[in-house]
């Protein structure tokens, strides 16, 4: 039987998110990198997944799995899919999966586990998965940011495939544009996290977290508007380092996470 979900892939796989505004003061650092799980799932069986995966999720929640061993942040998207995203502090953790997944296993019972597994499988089409790496170094946080970490609910995607060898100028090109969003106090945060794996590599992908799409076309011209002759050479600048250029909407699924995003 294939394995399903994040959960049940990385128990496979091994045998993997933090706010998209950061952490806050008071909690633990950001992890950097993160095991994503990604599955494309047909359009007339997304009520029987959706259905699965929230039984399996009630599972956890009724054996009090221990969040710190298992957990996965949803986002859903329908170009991006499902994309499950773990958040990981290094390699050796991820390495670790494997038997915190076979104690959920155990506790929820091995026929259960399958019968869920069987019922979300019969709806996926494919599924890919890959590690990333969340770039402190390369993203922007405002000093007064106007959008609050609870009124997150939408994450426009633009996922820059980089030409090989080009990685250090496009790097620079994302510091520079850092630099003038600081230059002009804008108020909007944006997140790059660099791919490494995956088969089509090199990656950077940004992320602009939003309220609504709504809320993020709103944005966007406002702050183009604002920038548009200072940012002009950057843009032109990384077009030189860049093969392709994918747009995808996501909006964050706490009722596919656990523990919820909420809780």
């Amino acid at each position: 039987m294939r394995s399903r979900m994040s959960l049940i892939a990385v128990a496979v796989l091994c045998a993997v998110c933090a706010s998209v505004t950061g952490a806050r003061q008071d909690e633990e650092p950001r992890p950097e990198l993160s095991f994503i799980v990604v599955e494309h799932v047909q359009p007339s069986m997304m009520k029987e997944y959706e259905e699965a995966t929230r039984e399996l999720i009630s599972e956890l929640k009724a054996y009090q799995v221990d969040p710190a061993k298992v957990r996965f942040f949803t986002i859903v998207g329908p170009e991006l899919g499902y994309a499950y995203v773990i958040p990981i502090s290094s390699f050796a953790e991820f390495d670790g999966m494997k038997e915190s997944w076979g104690s959920v296993v155990e506790q929820i019972g091995e026929q259960r586990w399958k019968t869920l597994a069987a019922r979300a499988d019969a709806a996926v089409e494919r599924r890919e998965s890959f590690f990333s790496r969340w770039r402190a170094d390369l993203s922007y946080e405002p000093a007064n940011p106007s959008l609050a970490e609870e009124d997150v609910k939408y994450i426009k995607y633009a996922m820059y495939y980089v030409k090989p060898g080009h990685e250090e100028q496009l790097e620079q090109v994302a510091k520079d544009y850092a630099a003038l969003y600081r230059e002009h106090g804008i108020d909007r945060p944006w997140n790059i996290y660099q791919a490494i794996t995956g088969a089509d590599l090199p990656l950077y992908v940004v992320a602009n977290p939003a309220e609504s799409p709504a809320a993020h076309e709103n944005h966007k011209e406002r702050i183009g508007a604002l920038l548009a002759e200072a940012a002009a050479p950057l843009e032109q600048e990384s077009m030189k380092h860049v093969r392709k250029i994918e747009l995808m909407d996501g909006w964050w699924r706490p009722d596919l996470s656990y523990p919820s995003m909420d809780e």
